[in-house]
């Protein structure tokens, strides 16, 4: 048997001739006369090697294998129009992929190659309206950090916040003097939470939108909270200087799951990749 000679035609044939039981019906459901039909359920016999109808006066019967065979066609008949279904549902929309401005400028020289690809939309910002961004249904693949593991998350990451700016000590009558991005940052809000927490004094000297601008502006002093693995241009400060403890925090992987095979498997390769660049797995341990 050759089941490269099978036409995708002799199948939906057979699955019309179960359904009608007559050659006529078939031959006018297909558009097609009744010796093509004969025709092409002949071809199959021919090609499966055995007999699928049988002739009794002027009659026409399925056998027991042409039944079983018929039956079978049916689902693959149904597995290929629900295949095609799916892939015309599907819309050429670029991938929306939301990632924070620390985590794409620590693997920008690692993953800029993969960014360019015209199909990839990058926005960046922060974490709380990814986030948000992401639950509304305009982003489909999120990187964004939390102080708990997000539900629905598809992977978390511990991630420890560090203090960043000032190196010498601090005197314990001073307060401190911050500068922070803005609002919707975790390290802004650990900050925060963790200046509460302390005896410390505090003022936010300034409020920034961009990392760049955070960096300048510590350069008159200041401290300000960004990620142990990626400082930036800020020096880490010492563990031993009296700073307040800063909570634990999260990183997630959100990542959109379409019903299209296609479009769901481009956004898992992607999400993949970016991680695996990011150094993630390696790097921190798996909640």
């Amino acid at each position: 048997m050759h089941l490269e000679q099978i036409s995708f035609r002799y199948l939906v044939t057979l699955c019309v001739l179960h359904e009608t039981g007559s050659m006529r019906k078939t031959a006018d459901v297909l558009g097609r006369t009744q010796p093509a039909i004969s025709l092409q359920i002949k071809a199959l016999e021919n090609i499966v090697g055995f007999d699928i109808v049988e002739h009794v006066r002027g009659h026409f019967a399925f056998t027991r294998q042409g039944m079983q065979l018929a039956r079978q066609a049916k689902y693959m008949v149904a597995d290929m129009n629900q295949m095609i279904q799916e892939v015309a549902s599907e819309t050429e929309d670029n991938i929306r992929l939301g990632i924070t401005e620390d985590f794409f400028r620590r693997g920008m020289k690692d993953i800029a190659t993969l960014l360019d690809a015209e199909w990839i939309d990058v926005c960046v910002e922060c974490s709380e309206d990814l986030l948000t961004k992401f639950r509304n249904g305009k982003l489909d693949i999120v990187i964004a950090k939390a102080f708990s593991p997000v539900q629905g998350s598809t992977k978390s990451w511990r991630h420890q916040p560090a203090w960043a700016g000032q190196t010498g000590p601090i005197r314990g009558d001073r307060g401190l003097d911050l500068v922070l991005l803005s609002q919707g940052c975790l390290y802004h809000q650990a900050a925060l939470r963790a200046c509460s927490t302390s005896d410390r004094s505090y003022s936010i000297r300034s409020v920034c939108s961009s990392w760049d601008t955070v960096f300048r502006s510590l350069v008159r002093g200041g401290l300000t909270v960004v990620s142990r693995d990626w400082p930036g241009e800020a020096p880490l400060c010492d563990e031993d200087i009296g700073l307040p403890k800063l909570p634990e925090a999260t990183v997630n992987l959100l990542v959109n799951h379409f019903s299209g095979t296609r479009r769901r498997d481009e956004c898992e390769q992607l999400a993949a990749s970016i991680v695996g660049k990011l150094g993630l797995p390696e790097g921190q341990r798996l909640i």
